[in-house]
């Protein structure tokens, strides 16, 4: 039997770090290359079995039938983040961006990733190869925040679906983080950052000591990392305009200070008494208001206090260990905790009521309806932490021929909400109604009133995993290009899920928050099978098949089927078929209505007042989601085809095409979209809709998810790598690595009349990203210069007067970003590293149309980032 423990000096890890090009990128690195060089045939054949993302089979070859880039610790050094959730998302796979820490909300720490733009939803997020649980306050993509760097040995990114292998979430790939686990010694490190522009203040750390014997080793890493809040007015982009009328300003509210009368013969209209408005407060404006109600309005720059980005604190604990039982048996064993802080701000309460004629705190003489900015109470302040406790216990081992390996794992990830300065409905209503709190007067309110309305409200949320499993490998027959390999395994798993809002918060008795809690759980049981067939030196098959058999909806099979040939020694070719599924998220299916302030741009309202799309600004109204029980998983089916070569010794590369069609989605049909299709003309999903007041305005929508619609993607991957050995004068090493997206849409019964949308290259949804990274050692020191580009888009896609075609207008920008690296590899065992990030200090992508001004998901406002890293070994 080969030897179960691996060592990172062994014939393999050189094999290995030759194939994918270890180090060789910062943010990015390879794809494995197409063939291992070998010394000579005598350490080949002594080389260890190891285990690919994407396959249970163990194998000696790291060039398989299925595209997997990884990205080593020498390159996450390289690259200067902090963080795994802000080194995946430069990464060419995460086609659109992805979900980033965003103030104000019990999501403010999430992190997610989205291979191929498929969402957080349809990417598989692996510790060591076991799955890792979904973050409860969104339930529909895993946090990686919550996974510390400083553990980290390798990130394997597999871009090929998998759910043959791990079943439920797999479709657009597969995100496995290794682990520390072969180190010998003790290490600490720390970086230090500065930024340049206001906020964001970045500080990461870590130490770690391991230990070996014969037969055993243990490793424990403890790590911390945090970056600061940003205000939105510490960024151009995120401040009011209010220069010009209200039509063209952004980032206003109309929750400013308006009465909106409900009779007489201004009824309809907005008004607002001189005194109340602009005397109160610096952040009031009394503009024209020629969009909503009409007449003259007060409203409200909410960019003065709200931050975009939230703070973050990330502090965690890693142990890893295995040990030789004797020579056929080793056990495993890995423990992490994991604890995040986050802080975020809204701006202060925004709400309405409704006055009768002769309440103190309506100046008119007919009943009102009052949008109010209860300024006096405060921002609205949100504290989010989160904790993440994991146990892995492993056997693996030999039994006769057969390989064994099974154990238990267990992952909980709880996180818990607090805001304050919220408000009681009915107090407020109350303190109205009486002249205790006077809108056109706030400030003057007493303690004891402010105190009166304020609430704190709470939230707690847990996702647990608690997983069992096991697979036997065995050769079965010699055929013409070697043994036949078989793995047949099985799985148990248990999910359970619980939201709890505060009771108040539930009742919808909460100002500027609501929200019901919802909990389920679920189990599932799989078993699958993996066959490798060596049918020549230089051609084999590998086929797998799942199924999974889920408690609350149904079951799913899912096969695959992969091809590899290797014509010559520099060319391999691989092509595969997969199907896969992804499971309805608890959430999804659990979720009851619930209050959201959503931002949209009423076309139907504008079009009635003669205000053109491009002219028609985001307003916010009252919208509820709410979950469907009704709920199926969703189908897939994947193409891939590809190419691997070793041009000459200094050049080598792959391309790899991929098509994946989604039926059955599911999606939630947002406010926004719901918008769009009255303006359409189409129809509404059941249960969901647009309801209107007797003026035309927005009273409230109903948005949710549904299995609705079909979507395809496909697109190109290519990854060029070069080497030259200058002898004395150093090495350089480059990559350039490309994704490109050719289509990606979603076909809906709701849009049978409209042409087919062209999604790739509109506003968030670029068509290609590239990165090249370059690094040059010579001596004792190594430099870096890594370029980060993201293509750009054009702003808006509006219909045609027939609305028989999509016209695309309007141009936001690409956005390249350049990082450099300087380390010192110094003569007392230590490294000094010298980092800058955007060096140029590019700008983001801007747009009034994207939410937060600029695109959020795939670029940063954080400009020029200097760091410091020392790092000493002992």
């Amino acid at each position: 039997m080969e030897s179960l423990m691996k060592h990172n000096r062994n014939p393999l890890a050189k094999a290995i770090n030759y194939a994918l090009g270890a180090g060789m990128i910062a943010s990015l690195a390879m794809t494995a290359a197409p063939v291992a060089a070998q010394d000579d045939d005598e350490e080949a054949a002594d080389l260890d079995r190891v285990q690919v993302t994407g396959s249970r089979i163990q194998r000696a070859d790291v060039e398989g039938a299925l595209p997997v880039t990884v990205i080593d610790r020498e390159a996450i050094e390289l690259s200067g983040e902090t963080s795994i959730a802000d080194l995946l998302r430069n990464t060419t796979f995460n086609s659109f961006g992805s979900f980033r820490p965003q103030s104000g909300s019990s999501a403010q720490s999430h992190g997610g990733i989205s291979l191929r733009g498929l969402g957080g939803n349809r990417t598989l997020v692996l510790i060591d190869g076991r799955r890792f649980p979904k973050n409860p306050f969104i339930g529909t993509g895993q946090d990686l925040n919550a996974i510390p760097l400083g553990a980290v040995e390798r990130i394997e990114i597999l871009s090929d679906g998998a759910s043959a292998v791990y079943g439920s979430d797999a479709i657009g790939g597969v995100i496995n983080i290794i682990t520390r686990k072969d180190y010998e010694g003790a290490q600490i490190s720390y970086t230090y950052s500065n930024p340049e522009r206001e906020g964001g203040k970045q500080r990461a750390g870590h130490a770690m000591l391991g230990i070996q014997s014969d037969r055993g080793r243990m490793l424990a890493v403890a790590s911390k990392n945090s970056r600061g809040i940003i205000f939105a007015n510490q960024r151009p982009w995120s401040e009011s305009t209010v220069a010009n009328p209200f039509s063209q300003a952004r980032n206003l509210s109309p929750y400013g200070n308006n009465w909106v009368l409900l009779d007489g013969p201004n009824a309809g209209q907005v008004q607002s008494p001189a005194g109340a408005c602009e005397s109160l407060s610096p952040n009031l404006y009394r503009l024209t208001d020629d969009t909503f109600w009409g007449g003259e309005g007060c409203f409200y720059d909410y960019t003065t206090e709200s931050a975009d980005e939230a703070s973050i604190e990330n502090q965690s604990l890693h142990v890893t260990g295995d040990y030789m039982i004797n020579d056929d048996w080793r056990v495993y064993t890995r423990l992490e905790n994991t604890r995040t802080f986050s802080f975020g701000r809204y701006a202060p309460l925004p709400d309405y009521a409704v006055l009768d004629a002769d309440s103190p705190a309506n100046p008119y003489d007919y009943p009102a309806v009052l949008y109010h900015r209860f300024q006096a109470l405060g921002p609205r302040d949100n504290t989010v932490e989160s904790n993440v406790h994991s146990g892995l216990l492993g056997f693996e081992g030999r039994v006769g021929g057969v390989d064994l390996d099974f154990g238990v794992n267990y992952s909980r990830y709880k996180g818990y909400d607090v805001g304050r300065n919220y408000g009681m409905r009915s107090n407020m209503q109350a303190f109205l109604d009486n002249g205790s709190y006077d809108p056109t007067n706030p400030f003057g309110a007493s303690e004891d009133t402010l105190n009166g309305m304020r609430v704190t409200i709470a939230r707690e949320s847990e996702f647990e995993i608690k997983e069992f499993y096991g697979s036997a490998g065995m050769d079965i027959a010699e055929i013409g290009g070697g043994w036949i390999q078989a793995v047949v395994g099985a799985e148990y798993r248990e999910e359970t899920f619980f939201d709890q809002y505060d009771s108040l918060s539930e009742a919808g008795l909460v100002g500027g928050s609501a929200g019901n809690s919802s909990s389920g759980d679920r189990d599932v049981s799989a078993l699958y099978t993996e066959w490798l067939f060596p049918l020549m030196d230089n051609l084999e098959l590998t086929g797998a098949v799942r199924y999974d058999d889920y408690s609350d909806y149904g079951d799913d099979i899912s096969p695959k089927i992969a091809l590899r040939y290797q014509p010559t020694d520099s060319i391999t070719l691989r092509a595969s078929y997969a199907e896969g599924y992804a499971a309805p998220d608890l959430t999804l299916i659990n979720a009851k209505r619930a209050f959201s302030a959503e931002f949209v741009r009423d076309f139907v309202r504008c079009e009635q007042l003669g205000v053109s799309p491009n002219n028609c600004p985001e307003i916010q109204t009252d919208a509820f989601s709410i979950g469907n029980g009704d709920l199926d998983s969703e189908n897939s089916k994947g193409y891939a085809a590809g190419i691997a070569f070793q041009a000459t010794e200094w050049l080598s590369g792959s391309v790899d095409f991929y098509q994946i069609e989604i039926d059955n989605l599911i999606r939630t049909i947002g406010a926004q979209e719901l918008i769009n299709l009255e303006v359409e003309g189409r129809a509404f999903p059941e249960g969901l809709g647009v309801y209107r007041d007797a003026s035309g305005g927005i009273d409230e929508i109903i948005y949710g998810p549904a299995n609705e619609g079909d979507l395809e993607t496909s697109g190109v991957d290519v990854n060029l790598r070069a080497s030259f050995d200058f002898g004395d004068a150093g090495m350089l090493r480059s990559n350039l690595q490309v994704g490109y997206i050719d289509k990606w849409e979603i076909y809906s019964e709701l849009d049978d009349n409209i042409p087919s949308p062209e999604t790739v290259g509109t506003l968030g949804t670029p068509q290609f990203r590239a990165n090249l990274d370059n690094t040059y050692s010579i001596g004792d020191f190594r430099f870096a210069w890594n370029l980060h580009h993201t293509d750009s888009t054009s702003e808006q896609v509006l219909l045609n007067e027939a609305g028989t075609a999509r016209i695309e207008q309007g141009h936001v920008s690409s956005w390249t970003r350049h990082d450099v690296t300087a380390t010192w590899f110094t003569p007392w065992n230590s490294e000094l590293s010298l980092i800058v990030r955007n060096v140029a200090d590019r700008n983001p992508p801007l747009s009034p149309f994207f939410s937060r001004s600029y695109a959020y998901n795939y670029s940063d406002g954080w400009g020029r980032i200097p760091y410091i890293r020392y790092t000493q070994n002992f």
